[in-house]
């Protein structure tokens, strides 16, 4: 009987320090053991999992943010393009000239760049939050689709952050000159199409619209360090392998 407890000791101790590094010790050492009687580690901790999602979803908003605050990073992509809302169709053609560009599409192309200019800020600031954040059940949330852990950061965050991207899309209006021609135009066009409740509404409607694609973004680096875990650090790359794999 001694000798197969000694036995069985070494062994538990051999498969503790083939484990990977976690951050308590005892988390290690009970893998170890329940793997001798599963036949391999066991399945993926709900803490294991909380610290796995927090590191994914930093790194992904890190990611967003450097695809996002190239000068072209909501332009350039047709998905991520802040475009003319529905609710400001209105305001093509006030003060436009035949033959020649209409201001309007001027004002989007600064309400893009706006949106590039405010994502870094607005990234470092979510980057933060994501290492902290609170998953719920966050097994489940490891195992859900590809984007699932940005959805969640979207449900939480995403009036903040369309906040933060109004001011920057106003203080852009604010500066453009084609911005100013259309305010002319509803000018003269008289009180039926007031130009600060037309400001108003395409700004917040494109503030939200450019809130959506920031998340979209964060939610496609996410799937794409799913499906390739390799640049995330050993502990949550491991995590990610076995949540895959259902080990």
């Amino acid at each position: 009987m001694g000798r197969t407890k000694t036995g069985l000791l070494a062994l538990v101790a051999l498969a503790a320090l083939t484990q990977p590094a976690q951050a308590w010790p005892g988390e290690s050492i009970w893998r170890a053991i329940t793997g001798l009687f599963r036949g391999g580690p066991d399945e993926v901790s709900q803490r294991e999992a909380q610290r796995a999602l927090r590191t994914l979803s930093t790194e992904a908003v890190i990611r967003a943010k450097a695809r996002l605050s190239a000068p072209d990073g909501f332009s350039g992509d047709p998905e991520l393009r802040v475009t003319l809302p529905e609710t400001s169709r209105g305001l093509r053609g006030v003060a436009g000239l035949p033959g020649r560009p209409d201001p309007i599409d001027e004002v989007c192309e600064a309400i893009n760049l706006a949106s590039s200019a405010a994502a870094p800020t607005i990234a470092s600031r979510l980057a933060e939050d994501a290492a902290s954040f609170d998953f719920g059940d966050p097994l489940a949330v490891l195992k859900s689709e590809g984007g699932a852990a940005a959805k969640m950061l979207a449900a939480r965050h995403g009036p903040d952050v369309a906040a933060a991207f109004e001011g920057s899309i106003d203080a852009a209006l604010s500066a453009s000159p084609d911005w100013a021609k259309v305010e002319a135009a509803l000018q003269r066009a008289g009180p039926v199409r007031a130009p600060s409740a037309s400001r108003r509404e395409l700004v917040r409607s494109t503030a939200a619209q450019a809130a959506d694609h920031f998340f979209l973004a964060v939610a496609r680096e996410e799937k794409a360090l799913r499906a390739n875990p390799e640049p995330l650090p050993g502990d949550a790359r491991e995590v990610l392998r076995r949540a895959a794999t259902g080990r």
